[in-house]
């Protein structure tokens, strides 16, 4: 995506979309639509939201997979 906008348009045409079980969604991306992101991240359970890191690596500061999943389920792995 080159923007918010469009960045908002995919992700809204992907949790529309009934086939979809997976959204991957690179960090610099989620950033975009940070609320939105968030909003879905831990509130739906289908399709699972995960964020990648893009070619230049991982944000500071982002909680890694494993934290997440902590937060989540309310486990620690």
């Amino acid at each position: 995506a080159r923007d918010a906008e469009q960045a908002l348009r995919a992700f809204q045409g992907l949790l529309e979309d009934r086939e979809v079980a997976i959204i991957i969604i690179t960090e610099r991306v989620a950033e975009m639509i940070r609320s939105t992101v968030d909003k879905y991240l831990f509130t739906v359970s289908f399709p699972l939201i995960v964020e990648i890191p893009d070619r230049h690596g991982p944000r500071p500061g982002r909680p890694t997979i494993k934290e997440m999943v902590n937060i989540a389920i309310g486990v620690r792995l």
